[in-house]
């Protein structure tokens, strides 16, 4: 009896996935974007790279921005790769 409930339980736990996976897919067909919204933005880019050609060290222009220095750097890198 107990390995019957068992099996059905797994059965439901697949069918859940299965739903989430397929409402997922739809909400990326149309448009929808997940994940936490940019704290950066191209116009804090530049002020960070500003700061950094007056010889600020990346943790205090992280800092300033209260973000964390390894953000700091990526947002940074990926602003350099899209505007070269």
């Amino acid at each position: 009896m107990i390995g019957l409930l068992s099996i059905v339980s797994a059965f439901e736990t697949d069918l859940r996935a299965e739903r989430q996976a397929d409402g997922i897919a739809s909400a990326k067909k149309r448009g929808v974007k997940f994940g936490s919204k940019p704290v950066f933005d191209d116009t804090k880019v530049i002020r960070a790279l500003e700061m950094q050609d007056t010889g600020m060290l990346n943790q205090d222009i992280a800092d300033s921005f209260g973000i964390a220095r390894s953000t700091l750097l990526r947002y940074i890198a990926d602003y350099k790769k899209s505007n070269s």
